[in-house]
């Protein structure tokens, strides 16, 4: 089974939060760009990708678009993911899968860059620096921004 193809409507997220509460977000009623990532906390791709996820937020802070970090972990683990990784962007756990299996998953680390009318725009399956890198060059584009590095060599290679 492949992932969801480009141009098809977002499903519906549901997971639990780090307090096990349960989280449901509809893309289709987002009003932003919304990058939803899955990631393992077992996955090296997923761990050595964390740190250029992180510095996006910061790098294009806007109302335009907001990133969710879907793990494949249960919600007890998420408080020790998000300080080991220092993330800041919040981490969903994937409450039975059930996501997972809307999105069709294949792999970790993927992202979904879906749009504001919650279309899938693009995936990228088990991304490199240089696809993060140019995820947000076209995004920084369409929210009329500079150019903000998100590669940085004290990162760990691919």
């Amino acid at each position: 089974m492949n992932a969801l193809p480009i141009g098809d409507p977002a499903p519906r997220i549901f997971g639990s939060t780090s307090d096990r509460k349960p989280c449901s977000k509809n893309p289709q009623e987002a009003r932003h760009i919304l990058l939803v990532t899955f990631c393992k906390k077992s996955c090296a791709a997923s761990r050595r990708i964390l740190h250029g996820l992180e510095r996006s937020p910061r790098a294009y802070h806007t109302d335009c678009w907001r990133m969710m970090g879907i793990w494949q972990d249960l919600p007890q683990s998420l408080r020790e993911i998000a300080q080991k990784f220092q993330i800041s962007f919040p981490p969903i756990a994937n409450r039975d899968f059930e996501t997972s299996r809307a999105y069709r998953l294949t792999h970790a680390p993927i992202l979904f860059p879906i749009s504001p009318r919650g279309w899938i725009q693009r995936i990228l399956i088990r991304f490199h620096w240089e696809e993060l890198e140019g995820l947000f060059r076209s995004l920084e584009r369409s929210l009329d921004r500079g150019p903000w590095p998100i590669i940085q060599g004290e990162d760990p290679s691919l």
